[in-house]
Parts: C-alpha cells; structure tokens; sequence
C-alpha cells in the first residue's frame, strides 16, 4: 500500500515540476486526487498566477494516471494561451496599412 501511495506522489511531483518548468510565474500548485464512490479518481488541479485568475482543471477516469494526466493536459492548455497572449508571433496590420506599404 505504501509503495502505490509513493508512487502516486511521484506522479503528481513530476506533474508539478513539468508545470513549474514550463509556466515559471506559477506561484502555487496544489493538487488534490479523490476517489469517488464508482471507483473513479476525480483530480483537481489549481495553478496560482499573479495578477490573473487561478488557472483550474477538474477531471475523472477509472484510471488515476490518466486522471492526472488529463488534469495535466487541460493545464498545458490554458497555459499555451496564456503565453500565446502575451507573446503574439503574427501580429496583424489593419488593411489600410497594408494598401500603403504596397504603393510605396
């Protein structure tokens, strides 16, 4: 029993380094796994950011790898557009602007 537990926090440490690697501005994760009564694992995952809403992923399977994983996902999401915000790489010209840098 102590080694499955000790596993399962493994799981959730790898999660939270992955986080913290990948999204540094990250104040605070906390993770919490449940089990409900038809034996599903509900996982819920809260990200704290600065000067923004707490980034939150709530999910469930039979399978508890899979429910962090799935957490870990929708995460991963609301990251990558978070960071698509901040740091536009196209950024679009109104047509005006463009009709001018052609005649010139």
């Amino acid at each position: 029993m102590k080694q499955k537990c000790l596993q399962n926090n493994e799981h959730i440490n790898k999660m939270k380094d992955h986080i913290y690697r990948i999204f540094p501005h990250a104040k605070h994760i906390d993770v919490r796994v449940d089990q409900t009564p038809e034996k599903k694992f509900k996982t819920f995952v809260r990200v704290s950011v600065p000067q923004r809403t707490d980034l939150i992923a709530l999910k469930t399977d039979q399978d508890l790898r899979k429910s962090l994983e799935k957490s870990q996902n929708a995460i991963m999401r609301q990251i990558r557009k978070i960071k698509a915000k901040q740091n536009p790489t196209h950024q679009r010209l109104p047509t005006s602007q463009l009709a001018l840098e052609v005649t010139n």
